[in-house]
């Protein structure tokens, strides 16, 4: 996508926008390009990394809609126009897992988002 597509169907200024897409190229989300046609536009895409975020999206989409009651973006497969099922998490072996159901077992303690996760989940009460 070009910066103007961009522009086109965000409501936010051009410099905000520049800011957050060379942060979004910083962290690995997305690829910039020069246009072969315009060299001073820059063309933006998805990296393999970016492509990882399509789960979070829709999820947090299905998230909003739920809870904000009210309709938000919908997702839907390109080959037969139908809308993509609710995210749930699964484990390993393809069962459902509930929320009750999930404790944070590795990772760095150095990490204070981390302890903190960990520290929510140990003292949560189950619902």
């Amino acid at each position: 996508m070009r910066l103007d597509d961009f522009l086109q169907s965000l409501n936010i200024s051009s410099k905000v926008l520049s800011a957050r897409l060379a942060e979004m190229v910083d962290d690995g989300i997305l690829a910039r390009e020069t246009s072969e046609t315009d060299k001073r536009a820059k063309l933006y895409s998805l990296t393999e990394k970016g492509k990882d975020l399509l789960t979070f999206t829709v999820s947090l989409a299905q998230w909003s809609e739920r809870w904000d009651q009210k309709e938000s973006i919908k997702f839907i497969t390109k080959s037969n126009n139908t809308p993509v099922e609710r995210v749930t998490l699964r484990s390993d072996s393809g069962e459902e897992v509930r929320h009750d159901d999930v404790v944070v077992a590795q990772g760095s303690s150095k990490s204070s988002e981390l302890r903190a996760i960990r520290k929510i989940i140990a003292n949560r009460v189950p619902v």
